[in-house]
């Protein structure tokens, strides 16, 4: 089964959140759909952006100065602004990011493992963003 297969898209409740930090590959279009989105999933009234090549970079492959400059970011975004959410943004259509659909999709995955276990106390989510700008949450 491949990575697209196996990822379902999340439909349960979202808590309310003041405060998202979103990572990832996050052009003027994903942005202002992330944004959107959150806004009405969860309420978000603002969002701290972080500006991500690859997602890859986010995974075990990626360069420990990438990490950890995405972790500083992160702590950033979770500490003085008290960021409740960190949405984890990829889409289809990026160019920074080459690769199948199942390659980005497994990065994202993985990209949303490694901010998790970095966002204590705060929820973790996957957007993808496809083809037509339309958002699903994964994980």
């Amino acid at each position: 089964m491949s990575t697209a297969e196996s990822v379902v898209v999340y439909e349960g409740p979202a808590k309310e959140a003041d405060w998202a930090a979103v990572v990832g590959c996050v052009h003027g279009e994903a942005v202002d759909a992330a944004d959107s989105w959150l806004r009405r999933g969860f309420g978000i009234e603002s969002l701290s952006v972080h500006f991500e090549l690859s997602l890859a970079s986010l995974t075990d492959r990626g360069e420990p100065s990438a990490r950890s400059a995405v972790r500083a970011h992160l702590d950033q975004s979770l500490r003085p602004h008290g960021a409740s959410v960190v949405a984890v943004v990829a889409q289809a259509h990026c160019r920074h990011c080459p690769g199948s659909p199942d390659e980005q999709l497994t990065d994202l995955c993985e990209a949303v493992e490694t901010l998790d276990a970095w966002a204590s106390g705060a929820e973790t989510i996957g957007l993808w963003i496809d083809e037509t700008g339309t958002v699903d949450r994964l994980l």
